[in-house]
């Protein structure tokens, strides 16, 4: 199905509030499904299932680079917002060997770029960004050493308080 969605919404050139939204869905629906423990169909063991956090590498796969185009997305800021909300939710979720740990370094210097007030006028994307870092460092696979945590952190906060999507608390 994610195929699907990507191929026919997750286009430059779809309207910005199909992008948007196909995005936001698609963070939304992983953001709640459980992937420590896949369920078994009748007959199947777990061993022969994929665990969740490799449905969310797969996942990573598929939609993070089309996750790091949307945060360069200059003129719509509900694009930028749905993109970076789903790479906390798939950086969350990952598991240690995935994908996008990989790519650490670069999806992390997006991320911040979306903290330079200079660039980033709204705040919802802000307060994403800020959700996204606390995502990341939730993680039980974040590669940061703890010398990296501080400067972490203190770009998260740097934000705080949030003011304008207070979910992200």
């Amino acid at each position: 199905m994610l195929p699907l969605i990507m191929e026919r919404f997750c286009k430059k050139n779809n309207p910005p509030a199909d992008f948007s939204a196909a995005l936001g869905g698609i963070a939304e629906s992983f953001n709640y499904l459980h992937f420590g423990k896949p369920m078994v169909p009748a007959g199947l063991s777990v061993d022969q299932l994929a665990t969740g956090s490799m449905a969310a590498d797969s996942l990573a796969q598929q939609v993070i680079p089309t996750a790091l185009l949307g945060i360069k997305e200059k003129e719509h800021a509900d694009i930028r917002r749905n993109s970076v909300f789903l790479i906390g939710v798939i950086m969350h979720r990952s598991s240690k060997s995935g994908f996008i740990w990989g790519h650490f370094e670069g999806i992390v210097r997006e991320i911040a770029s979306l903290f330079d007030r200079n660039i980033e006028q709204d705040r919802s994307v802000i307060d994403n960004a800020c959700g996204c870092l606390g995502r990341i460092l939730a993680s039980a696979h974040c590669p940061l050493s703890d010398s990296d945590v501080g400067a972490f952190v203190e770009m998260m906060l740097t934000p705080v308080p949030l003011t304008t999507d207070l979910s992200e608390n």
